[in-house]
């Protein structure tokens, strides 16, 4: 039997017009594969983003200080005032500004849209990426030696006492042969008792706005 293409072969049209149609409908298929990769990239994108402002802001926290005790610029001293009950005065304290990144978008300002659509404005640091908060910082004046300034000094849960000796070594010039002494040669004394306090101990809550002298060694003082 002789074949149906045989006795009516297909013009160079219609061969045309059939390799047209079978490319037609593997451009559509591709095209829909590469539509729906598209949108699992930006959807797997979008995810890469919230994971990393998280990881932003885990590392922020994590890089953060437990306890932050910041520099100028400083308010006027708070004075506490005298309990009624033990007639002691509360600790003094200085107010001061600080600026801290914004927890929720990790500093950026801005936050990935649940929708996928895009980002939006911090809510919390109103798009700026931190946060001004006031923190109340203890503190203990002290007087160093030969020096008629009184310091004020910032004081955390571990600072010692002998760190207000070393502050006063440290502020020497290079070419101050004192630069060379141990704090520990130094006495800290409670300047109203006559007491004197242990360097290695913890400046504690009760001396917080005390005045606390930093006193030479014995053979360093000119007879």
């Amino acid at each position: 039997m002789i074949a149906q293409d045989a006795l009516f072969p297909m013009s160079q049209l219609e061969i045309a017009q059939a390799f047209l149609n079978h490319f037609e409908e593997e451009v559509e298929k591709r095209t829909k594969s590469v539509m729906s990769a598209n949108d699992k990239l930006f959807e797997a994108q979008q995810l890469r983003a919230m994971a990393e402002a998280d990881v932003r802001r885990a590392q922020t926290a994590a890089d953060a200080p437990a306890v932050v005790f910041p520099p100028l610029p400083l308010q006027q001293p708070e004075y506490g005032a005298v309990d009624p009950v033990t007639g002691e005065l509360a600790p003094q304290t200085i107010s001061a500004d600080v600026e801290r990144t914004c927890h929720k978008c990790g500093g950026e300002g801005r936050l990935p849209d649940k929708t996928g659509g895009g980002h939006h404005r911090c809510g919390e640091c109103h798009g700026t990426g931190s946060l001004t908060e006031t923190v109340t910082v203890p503190i203990v004046l002290v007087a160093w030696p030969d020096n008629p300034d009184m310091q004020t000094t910032t004081v955390g849960p571990l600072t010692r006492y002998g760190e207000l000796a070393a502050d006063f070594l440290t502020s020497l010039p290079d070419d101050d042969p004192r630069r060379e002494d141990s704090f520990l040669d130094y006495r800290i004394v409670d300047v109203d008792a006559g007491s004197e306090r242990d360097p290695h101990a913890v400046i504690t809550a009760s001396d917080y706005g005390l005045m606390l002298s930093v006193e030479a060694p014995a053979a360093a003082v000119a007879p």
